[in-house]
């Protein structure tokens, strides 16, 4: 969430211009006043130093910004749907039998905004020194030279956001490159697969992509899963029980091709236990 303030600082970086600051003048305050300046002098001066300049006021702007986004998009999706079609799940979830307890959204939300302050800080640290024209870091400025960054950072950030909604939520037809919402939710259902939520084309290359005849969980690693005889009865039959806890509805023309038939099921079970 933090990627909000390194984008501001771009677009500041290109209307204002890269002037330079004097650098030597934070060194020379960090030893001339090092002996005698008082304890807030002398973090002033080791921020200057350090092209730091202002840090507090950007860890405030980065730490408030991105809580308000995720309380906000994430608020408002949460009560849009959870709250107010929370009786009609098949029309919009993508595991429309799964529902957190509210002790596990408390925790959750403690997680993910514990580490959303970490990530925050970083961002506000890394922007902070980016505006203060940090020897050690090269940033792209320019929009009318580097729009697509801006396109990239942009897109990423707001489908980063719905991918992890567990709502129903397709790609539009000018989007050939960005799965269905319940592509990545495949991962978080099944851990080792489907990894990418942004282009598909990387789970295909690395044979990370989502197979019908294979078993994925969080105890089977290597994002390649197992087939059918490889995995034990118990395995299986877990599996194909999650598979029964996806929407139909959220797949392509309302289609669940991982789903198996109950015609299907003693075969594979036979198959299995005479591995």
């Amino acid at each position: 969430m933090g990627d909000w303030i390194a984008i501001g600082v771009h677009l500041v970086k290109h209307f204002k211009g890269t002037a330079e600051h004097n650098s030597t003048d934070g060194q020379h305050l960090l030893v001339t006043n090092n002996t005698n300046g008082t304890g807030t002098a002398k973090i002033d001066d080791l921020l200057a130093y350090l092209n730091l300049q202002g840090l507090p006021h950007y860890l405030v702007m980065a730490i408030t910004g991105s809580f308000l986004i995720y309380f906000g998009s994430g608020g408002f999706i949460h009560w849009y749907y959870y709250v107010n079609r929370r009786d009609r799940p098949q029309e919009w979830k993508c595991q429309p039998e799964k529902f957190l307890s509210p002790e596990v959204e408390l925790h959750e939300i403690f997680v993910g905004g514990f580490s959303m302050l970490i990530m925050s800080c970083l961002s506000g640290i890394l922007s902070c020194y980016a505006m203060n024209n940090g020897r050690l870091l090269t940033l792209y400025y320019r929009w009318d030279e580097y729009a697509a960054f801006y396109f990239v950072e942009t897109y990423t950030y707001i489908h980063g956001i719905l991918n992890h909604s567990g709502v129903n939520i397709k790609s539009f037809w000018w989007q050939p490159w960005q799965p269905d919402t319940m592509f990545h939710d495949n991962h978080h259902q099944y851990f080792h697969v489907n990894f990418g939520f942004n282009i598909y084309l990387w789970d295909v290359w690395h044979g990370t992509y989502r197979r019908k005849d294979r078993v994925y969980s969080e105890d089977i690693f290597g994002g390649k899963g197992k087939s059918f005889e490889q995995v034990s009865e118990k395995e299986l039959l877990k599996d194909l029980d999650e598979r029964k806890t996806e929407n139909p509805n959220a797949y392509r023309d309302d289609v669940n091709e991982y789903a198996i038939q109950d015609t299907e099921v003693s075969q594979i079970i036979k198959k299995a236990k005479q591995k």
